[in-house]
């Protein structure tokens, strides 16, 4: 992504920033943003997000004190404290309770039951695969 600003406006990839401020904007990575007043992912604004405590996790994945985000998307239910990206590639990541597909909760999957060390080979809304 190609973040650039001039002395009124903030771009990504070209694309103006509404309301973005040019002087506090910072890019956090993976096309998210902040400035003193919100948070964005790359052109458009995160509602409710906390600006100040909105951190970039891997690829499309981001989290604040009280949500966490899937290209800038809230996926309801998930714990940020305990939410961590299983594999970016894969879009897959899970909380102490949950394990979510983007920002769909896979169904009848508990994290507590993935094998020890193994890593993700696959992720869908219908499960998640485990290395051997």
């Amino acid at each position: 992504y190609l973040f650039t600003r001039d002395a009124k406006k903030v771009h990504v990839n070209g694309n103006p920033i509404a309301g973005a401020d040019p002087q506090s904007y910072r890019v956090l990575g993976g096309a998210y943003g902040t400035d003193r007043d919100g948070a964005f992912y790359l052109d458009e604004p995160i509602v409710d997000a906390d600006s100040a405590s909105l951190r970039h996790l891997q690829g499309a994945y981001a989290a604040d004190v009280r949500r966490a985000y899937w290209m800038g998307k809230e996926i309801r239910g998930a714990t940020p404290a305990s939410f961590r990206v299983l594999h970016e590639a894969f879009e897959c990541s899970a909380d102490e309770d949950e394990a979510f597909y983007r920002d769909v909760v896979i169904a009848d999957v508990d994290p507590r039951s993935f094998p020890a060390g193994a890593g993700v080979t696959g992720c869908s809304a219908g499960g998640i695969a485990f290395t051997d």
